[in-house]
């Protein structure tokens, strides 16, 4: 299911830059191989790319999830562990693109590396 889920959010993204929008892909991206069909697929157009990897100390992501209610995510706080624990290191290929963002700073803080 995963693996088709990302590859219909792919191919509307790719409909939308066809358009000539600008796209954000907000998934979690976890596994090497479905951040790697991203960036063989967008990595050949002649667009701007960038992964923005937030982050945050582990208890203040799990106060974040407990905070949040009233939203169509599925994040949650007993979710946590499982997916930190699924996370997969961005390979060698993958960190030219990476941007990282400490999420505890206010978002004025933030070095994103982005031009449009």
């Amino acid at each position: 299911m995963t693996e088709r889920t990302y590859g219909e959010l792919l191919g509307l993204a790719l409909a939308l830059l066809a358009e000539g929008q600008s796209v954000v892909l907000d998934a979690k991206y976890d596994r090497v191989n479905l951040r790697q069909q991203v960036l063989q697929t967008v990595g050949k157009l002649p667009i701007s790319v960038r992964i923005i990897h937030p982050q945050a100390p582990v208890e203040l992501l799990r106060e974040r999830l407990h905070l949040r209610t009233g939203d169509i995510a599925d994040a949650t706080a007993d979710l946590l562990a499982q997916q930190l624990q699924q996370w997969e290191p961005f390979s060698e290929t993958e960190l030219a693109w990476v941007t990282t963002v400490d999420t505890t700073l206010e978002p004025a803080a933030w070095e994103l590396g982005l031009s449009l």
